[in-house]
């Protein structure tokens, strides 16, 4: 059973487009986006929608918009060929973008996400209030609250990065 409950260490990061995590499976990596930031110690992972404009126009500004708990993880090649940390999740739930607007609610991951400019943070003990109100999104999220689907926009992906590079 998944830290459903009690994840001590989630990865919050804002995206811009889809096709990473694989809506269909849920394996975070398959484009390598995010490069290195899946190599941080996390046991789950809150995907919210920045606010610029690759975001509004791909229709995930400010919108959780997935999220998976129980992370594993294991060096595979991703769909570009190369050799990258691919995640896993116990369980896992691509969201109906409108479902949770973050910039309304939750207060608390709001305002660390868009008050400043933080792409990615790691919500662990050093921010208690924000890893409850975390916990509580991740438990509504999966317990069938929040609607799931599978995301019906098709050829939309990561763009491959250049050598060296990951896309974000």
């Amino acid at each position: 059973m998944p830290k459903l409950y009690n994840s001590n260490r989630i990865l919050l990061y804002k995206r811009t487009h889809e096709g990473d995590p694989d809506p269909a499976t849920g394996l975070f990596g398959v484009y390598n986006c995010m490069g290195r930031v899946r190599d941080q110690d996390f046991d789950a992972v809150i995907g919210i929608g920045g606010k610029g404009h690759e975001a509004i126009r791909n229709g995930l500004a400010g919108v959780v918009n997935w999220i998976g708990v129980g992370a594993s993880k294991s060096r595979e090649r991703c769909r570009f060929g190369d050799l990258v940390t691919m995640v896993r999740f116990e369980m896992f739930r691509y969201l109906v973008s409108e479902a949770v607007d973050v910039r309304e609610v939750p207060t608390r991951l709001s305002k660390l996400m868009y008050d400043g400019k933080v792409r990615h943070i790691i919500i662990d003990e050093r921010f208690p209030d924000e890893l409850r109100e975390a916990n509580n999104l991740i438990r509504r999220s999966l317990s069938n609250k929040i609607s799931p689907t599978v995301s019906m926009r098709r050829n939309r992906r990561c763009k491959p990065p250049q050598r060296g590079m990951e896309c974000g």
